[in-house]
């Protein structure tokens, strides 16, 4: 019969192998995600079956030579040792980062992680500053051994601030969310440093991947491939809440961007619409949630500074003059705007706001191509 340690170790590698499985056939994510997720998982596992490998080697004569069965015991230990401090920067690169600017202190962390593992090969020659298997094949924790938790705290809080800034680079709230699952995997992990006998570590990490699979799955889902803004899911679903806020719905389109398709490319086309994207968040993200709503629209749903309005618009046209300036073949964006009122959600919702809209915005468009 399994004993109880045995049977988490177990737990975890079946949800880990279950994981690989749901990710591999996952569409929401490119391949770079999947990948990042995968690779993460092989480390886990590795991880684990190290510390229970060790483990099963402690105290025991499992190869009946001594040096042999300690040089074992040590070389499990030793990537053990070395896998669980890089696995929230491993994961924090190959996922977060794979969709966001890189983290300034990026290099910081991989260097810490660096002096670390050198540190841990080094004090091998030295008898173990971090740990030392003793003649009877036991491990003991040595002066230096809570380096290794320590590392291990500063790379999970580098992965933390990165699925933060992730978080906010789609627009995502469900930072309460992501506080969870990094409470609750801080959680297993200490219990575990503080009492070695608890065995929570790796299913407690198995766990705490398969959870950050569905959040981060939640954000993408809601996000356009192209342009990272929220998608046409995400502003529907939105019109649909009848909220209780007074919002501003800004609804804006390409002008001619059919002829740019078709004289220039739909490579030359996409990164129009990414330019577009840019300026539309960088002017109002701030403010609300910005939307690409359909092939060369966008939305914005203006929560803040809606009295300001007329004053962000300005500063948005600005910005497209600007574009324009450097770039001879950047479209004019015609843009309209609505106003809802919560108290008349009864009579005029949201979709009745965005119709209006839009209408607003084909009436602007129409009005430049007049000359008016």
């Amino acid at each position: 019969m399994l004993d109880y340690y045995t049977n988490q170790i177990l737990l975890a590698l079946l949800l880990l192998v279950v994981m690989t499985v749901i990710t591999l056939s996952n569409s929401n994510f490119n391949r770079q995600t999947r990948c990042g997720f995968i690779v993460t998982y092989m480390f886990i596992i590795v991880g684990a079956l190290c510390e229970y490998a060790g483990n099963m080697c402690g105290g025991k004569w499992l190869i009946g030579n001594e040096a042999v069965d300690i040089a074992l015991h040590t070389t499990f230990k030793v990537i053990e040792l070395t896998i669980v401090p890089v696995i929230p920067l491993v994961f924090s690169r190959m996922v977060f980062e794979s969709e966001i600017k890189k983290n300034v202190f990026g290099a910081v962390e991989k260097l810490i992680v660096a002096v670390y593992i050198g540190f841990e090969v080094f004090s091998l020659g030295k008898g173990g500053l971090i740990f030392s298997i003793d003649e009877a094949n036991v491990f003991h924790g040595e002066k230096f051994y809570n380096v290794y938790p320590t590392v291990f705290v500063l790379t999970s809080i580098y992965m933390f601030t990165n699925a933060v800034r992730f978080c906010r680079a789609f627009q995502s709230k469900k930072i309460l969310e992501l506080t969870t699952i990094v409470t609750f995997i801080a959680i297993g992990v200490t219990m575990q440093f503080a009492n070695p006998m608890a065995m929570s570590r790796w299913l407690a990490v198995a766990i705490s991947t398969a959870l950050f699979f569905i959040y981060y799955n939640e954000v993408v889902q809601y996000a356009d491939s192209l342009t990272k803004l929220l998608n046409q899911k995400s502003y529907y679903n939105y019109l649909d809440s009848n909220s209780e806020e007074t919002v501003a719905i800004l609804t804006f389109d390409v002008d001619d961007f059919e002829q740019i398709n078709g004289t220039e490319g739909h490579y030359f086309g996409d990164v129009i619409l990414t330019k577009v994207a840019m300026a539309i968040k960088k002017n109002y993200g701030r403010y609300g949630k910005c939307y690409r709503i359909g092939g060369d629209k966008f939305a914005v749903i203006l929560e803040k500074k809606i009295a300001n309005v007329d004053t962000l618009n300005a500063s948005f046209e600005e910005k497209i003059r600007k574009q324009k300036d450097i770039d001879k073949k950047f479209p004019d964006i015609s843009y309209g705007i609505a106003c809802y009122n919560p108290d008349n959600k009864d009579t005029y919702n949201l979709h009745d706001v965005a119709r209006e809209s839009n209408e607003n915005m084909y009436k602007n468009k129409k009005m430049k191509k007049e000359g008016v």
